[in-house]
């Protein structure tokens, strides 16, 4: 239970650096 619940929570961090870094791209694409 507790690996299950670490493995969805480094997932998670995953996920929210890969929107991260889609923001970032997006927001210098705009600003150019």
């Amino acid at each position: 239970m507790f690996v299950i619940g670490l493995s969805f929570y480094n997932i998670l961090n995953i996920i929210v650096d890969v929107v991260e870094e889609i923001l970032e791209e997006h927001n210098i694409f705009v600003s150019q």
